[in-house]
């Protein structure tokens, strides 16, 4: 029996206590390398992150130790550039090809922050760059994300995002009061301020409403709502992995018992970029999406798949629509869930993997 090629799989880990203890990955590990490797099984994957998160004098040690054995290395966008160099160091050395993975348009240049998650001009950007240029290939989750970084390395290949139904099974709790949610990261809490003057004309119809923030939310981000009508959960990173704890991402979204999930996104570079990624997790989790007409949601059918809103009255018109009409809360669940079993799983984009791994497996590093 021949031996199975080894892919070195590089997630990015959160210095939390818990991600070093367990080596726990967020939503970009699962859905750009964990999920694919569940069902490439032509390939033996090796998934390291919390092995690199060290003192940088013990990176030159640790990351070859890591590539020496691999037949290739698939990594998420790194950030340290002492892990850049080491890296770079031994994919080069043991003459194994590197490719690297961006789900995010890091390099904007229109002025909208949206937080740690794009450079400026700093050491961190440079290194980035050359990380990209020297890389074999890149693999990226968007359209625009393809026009943005082949100027860095023309071997450059589109691999959407997709889901797994499998990890979606856990049944909606209903909220007792009707619920307004959001899931957010620290990269959307510029997004926030659209959604800031719809507050009020939700709470005129529905005085009992709650608007629930779970992940990076802060009191402070909060404006306009009475502290009756919102409530703040803690988030988790991980998907799977935890000894500790059953709970998961799937499991939480579909505990929390949204009414309606909300997608909002500012106009910007970044935004543009994204995928569908939140109207998977809200659909699969049996919630329907009132999201913002922009970037990728404007690849989506508004009124079938999800309801589209570009001004304030038409975001308070959805939220109350749908609260009043549970028929047609369904109606686009399961509208949605038709299209992403038609087009967004992950059986869709396995073929894509299995492409770029067995084109650049033996081509060796540099390019």
């Amino acid at each position: 029996m021949l031996n199975k090629s080894k892919i070195l799989s590089i997630n990015a880990q959160f210095s939390s206590d818990i991600s070093k203890k367990y080596g726990l990955y967020a939503g970009v590990g699962y859905y750009r390398q964990r999920m694919a490797a569940r069902y490439l099984k032509e390939y033996t994957f090796v998934h390291a992150g919390k092995e690199l998160l060290v003192p940088k004098d013990d990176l030159q040690k640790v990351i070859p130790e890591l590539v020496k054995n691999a037949n290739l290395v698939h990594t998420q966008r790194i950030d340290n550039p002492h892990t850049i160099v080491a890296l770079l160091g031994a994919c080069d050395f043991y003459n194994v090809p590197l490719i690297v993975d961006l789900d995010d348009h890091v390099f904007t240049t229109d002025g909208l922050a949206h937080d740690k998650h794009t450079y400026e001009d700093t050491d961190h950007k440079h290194y980035l760059e050359i990380l990209l240029k020297e890389a074999t290939a890149l693999t990226v989750s968007t359209p625009p994300l393809v026009e943005e970084y082949k100027e860095y390395n023309p071997n450059i290949y589109l691999v959407p995002n997709a889901v797994d139904p499998k990890d979606w099974t856990w049944p909606l709790r209903h909220h007792t009061r009707p619920t307004v949610g959001w899931a957010g990261t620290m990269a959307h809490i510029v997004d926030h301020q659209v959604l800031e003057p719809v507050y009020a004309g939700v709470v005129s119809e529905h005085p009992d409403v709650v608007f629930s923030f779970v992940g990076h939310m802060l009191p402070d981000h909060i404006k306009g709502i009475q502290r009756s009508n919102w409530e703040i959960k803690p988030g988790i990173s991980w998907w799977e992995g935890n000894p500790d704890s059953d709970m998961t991402y799937p499991r939480l979204l579909s505990l929390l018992g949204y009414d309606i999930g909300v997608a909002p996104l500012i106009g910007s570079q970044y935004n543009n970029a994204r995928s569908l990624a939140k109207w998977f997790e809200y659909t699969m989790a049996g919630i329907p999406t009132v999201a913002s007409a922009w970037g990728p949601y404007l690849d989506l059918a508004s009124g079938t798949d999800v309801l589209l809103a570009q001004t304030t009255e038409q975001w308070v018109e959805h939220i109350n629509h749908l609260f009043k009409n549970k028929h047609e809360r369904d109606a686009i669940v399961d509208n949605a869930r038709e299209r992403i079993a038609r087009e967004f799983t992950i059986d869709h984009t396995l073929p894509e993997w299995r492409s770029v791994f067995a084109k650049h497996l033996g081509y060796g590093f540099p390019k």
